[in-house]
């Protein structure tokens, strides 16, 4: 478009270099005002380019920045999660084992108290 303009407008001034002698020859071109309103819009949309695409890499350079945040974040909340699982799993190991425990000290103590009973009821049969 800019080309197109440049051509149709030629200065028609010269010089000839051989006699010193300046030449100068008027020329009129007719250009459509609709073609420098179509140029002039170009120039103003290649100006906002430059500043679209200036604010197009600012806000890719923040998402990739928002997306480590985010990935840091998750992989912290993994390791949390990994860490609470261990401990709920010691947990449950040590309730198992109090558990066990407690049974077997409960059979204990219910096998000594029959065993006494059994003895004092043999005890005093024996002793009448």
């Amino acid at each position: 478009m800019i080309l197109l303009l440049l051509s149709c407008s030629i200065n028609l001034l010269a010089n000839d270099t051989t006699t010193g002698e300046q030449i100068i020859e008027d020329s009129c071109t007719c250009v459509n005002i609709d073609i420098i309103r179509k140029a002039n819009d170009k120039l103003i949309e290649r100006k906002y380019l430059l500043k679209v695409n200036s604010a197009q890499d600012s806000i890719i350079t923040l998402n990739n920045k928002y997306i480590l945040q985010q990935d840091t974040v998750i992989n912290d909340l993994k390791e949390r999660i990994v860490k609470i699982n261990n401990i709920n799993e010691d947990l449950q190991k040590q309730y198992e084992r109090e558990r066990k425990k407690k049974i077997i000290y409960g059979s204990v103590a219910g096998g000594c108290i029959v065993g006494i009973i059994i003895t004092v009821v043999t005890s005093v049969l024996i002793n009448k």
